[in-house]
């Protein structure tokens, strides 16, 4: 018998992003049509926990995948 794994689910306040976050960004699109209807910009946070099967970004999962960055200049990001 094959047992279907799914996504780990914490409970509440088990994750903390205080704890968890390493300051990293995978990646940042600043005009992006790929995520949904219309034009946008997205900034994609590396490190997940949920560790979904068949997940389509397994790599940005690692909480130190991408750029090392400070909450400053993210937001500088988001005024680009």
């Amino acid at each position: 018998m094959t047992v279907k794994r799914g996504p780990k689910n914490p409970e509440p306040q088990e994750w903390l992003s205080s704890e968890l976050s390493q300051n990293y960004v995978a990646d940042y699109k600043p005009f992006n049509f790929v995520d949904g209807e219309g034009v946008r910009c997205s900034l994609y946070v590396s490190g997940c926990l949920f560790a979904c099967p068949g997940c389509y970004n397994r790599i940005a999962q690692n909480f130190k995948y991408g750029k090392a960055t400070q909450p400053s200049s993210r937001i500088r990001l988001w005024l680009i």
